[in-house]
């Protein structure tokens, strides 16, 4: 066991003050050469930490379970991390990926309290280094040279985010000791682990998968809460915060009892909110579709317009979603995830569920680390104006292993084979008769052999799939194996999410 080094505060300040836009590289950063290590090991892990630690802080590498070093002589782990700017707003920064904590220690915490783990120890207070992930392509530690120091915090976990950390740490070590306590072989149920809690923690998760040492770790999306945060883009505070998710399941059972059966439109006079469009030649009134969410974030007592724009929302990973069923209770709009990054799908360090010391992949996190909070809603008739659909109540879908691993990879997989392997291909759309198929533009309608969601009974038919979206095909800005076409996203179709929540009972 090392000798913890001891700093003080204002010391810290002017050193990381006079480092901040400098590159990992630039030889006052890295002034014990520890990129030289890249060129006998060019996958070398971690490499950013090390010049942080080694190089700057000037302390050796350290396996202990204990924090880093001493500031103020209060113990503190130093914790450096990549972020990148959002792809919506180049203006903001994210994660770019989860933040490793500790092991989990499974012979251990089961005989620990949480103010007394060694989890806790390191997460009470943290020295964060922040260093700008400058690419859009994964890249060989050896380029990590080219990435700047941007930030530094003295961050000290607050009593609510304390809570939630604590609520989390105590499901993992209670699951821990109920196996112990029940199971004769119990290495054989510690697999279980990263999975079937994955729906109840809120800040943290597991990885990687037992018999591997797993880690905890802090979710991609409490850490985005901590950089939004030290980058001055603070999100709205609920007056009544959120620590746990029955907190969220018992508001939302009160407030489906207190609203269930009102429509959208009486939904937002009492929450007073916006206007309705009127077409006085057919008497329709329109309203835009995102206001479900915002009539939700006021029943939750805040202002903003969408649930991500919360902070307790926002951290947990839970993302509102409207879904509006047919007046038989059939089936909604396909669900829209995410963008696909080709740059990202097609690097030979990613793997879907990042397997093999790979870095999973981002589709993989953003549905095993997330989770939705469905706002069900039901027209009045066939097509009826949003502002006449009638709110029903919440359910809460998340997406289990069998659903990530059978149908989620195999898509993932292949969208990576057709790029890399020039397998991308785009044909013309003809109609039934044989001719070519011309859109509202005037110009050729296509498609590309991603895979489609397809019919019903089909084999080649997907839950997860991959489509396109843009405003028009003059307008195609992605460009893939030289082939020009809209931004292509995952998408879940809108069958798989009415058939998942039935079997959910309401909030």
């Amino acid at each position: 066991m090392k000798e913890q080094k001891h700093y003080s505060r204002k010391n810290l300040v002017l050193l990381f003050d006079s480092l901040l836009g400098k590159f990992l590289g630039d030889k006052e950063v890295d002034v014990k050469n520890i990129f030289e290590k890249t060129k006998e090991h060019p996958k070398i892990t971690g490499i950013a930490g090390m010049v942080v630690e080694q190089s700057i802080l000037g302390y050796p590498a350290n396996q202990d379970q204990k924090p880093d070093i001493f500031i103020e002589n209060i113990e503190t782990e130093v914790k450096t991390t990549g972020i990148r700017r959002c792809k919506k707003n180049k203006n903001n920064y994210e994660a770019k990926e989860p933040m490793s904590i500790t092991a989990v220690s499974i012979p251990t915490i089961v005989n620990e309290e949480f103010e007394s783990s060694h989890f806790w120890s390191k997460v009470a207070h943290m020295f964060i280094v922040y260093y700008l992930y400058d690419s859009d392509t994964t890249v060989k530690a050896a380029d990590y040279a080219m990435f700047p120091l941007i930030g530094y915090e003295f961050h000290d976990t607050d009593d609510v985010d304390k809570e939630i950390l604590k609520n989390d740490w105590e499901l993992v070590r209670n699951f821990i000791i109920e196996i112990q306590k029940n199971y004769v072989n119990p290495e054989e149920e510690y697999p279980r682990l990263s999975h079937e809690l994955r729906d109840k923690l809120l800040l943290i998760d597991t990885a990687p998968k037992y018999p591997h040492p797993p880690r905890f770790r802090f979710k991609r999306a409490y850490v985005s809460s901590l950089v939004d945060k030290f980058f001055n883009h603070p999100l709205e505070i609920l007056p009544e915060r959120i620590t746990k998710f029955t907190d969220i399941d018992s508001r939302c059972h009160q407030y489906t009892m207190q609203y269930k059966g009102k429509t959208v439109g009486e939904l937002m006079k009492i929450f007073g909110l916006g206007y309705i469009n009127t077409n006085l030649k057919k008497k329709v009134q329109y309203v835009n579709k995102n206001i479900c969410e915002e009539v939700v974030v006021r029943m939750f007592g805040g202002k903003a317009k969408k649930l991500n724009g919360v902070e307790d929302f926002n951290k947990i990973g839970i993302i509102g979603k409207t879904i509006t069923m047919s007046p038989t209770g059939g089936r909604t709009e396909d669900l829209k995830l995410m963008p696909i990054d080709f740059n990202e799908i097609t690097s030979p360090n990613v793997s879907f569920e990042g397997k093999d010391d790979k870095i999973s992949s981002e589709a993989f996190d953003k549905l095993s680390q997330n989770s939705y909070l469905c706002i069900i809603f039901q027209e009045a008739y066939l097509d009826s104006p949003i502002n006449q659909n009638i709110f029903l109540g919440f359910k809460r879908l998340s997406f289990n292993d069998d659903f990530l691993m059978k149908q989620c990879k195999p898509v993932w997989e292949e969208v990576r084979s057709l790029v890399i392997n020039k397998e991308l291909r785009e044909s013309v759309v003809c109609n039934k008769d044989g001719s070519i198929r011309i859109n509202d533009t005037g110009m050729i309608q296509t498609s590309l052999n991603f895979p489609k969601m397809g019919r019903k009974n089909s084999q080649e038919r997907h839950d997860f799939f991959v489509r396109g979206s843009g405003l028009n095909s003059s307008k195609k800005t992605e460009v893939v194996n030289e082939i020009h076409m809209y931004q292509q996203y995952f998408w879940i179709s809108g069958q798989y999410i009415i058939d998942s929540l039935k079997k959910e009972d309401f909030l």
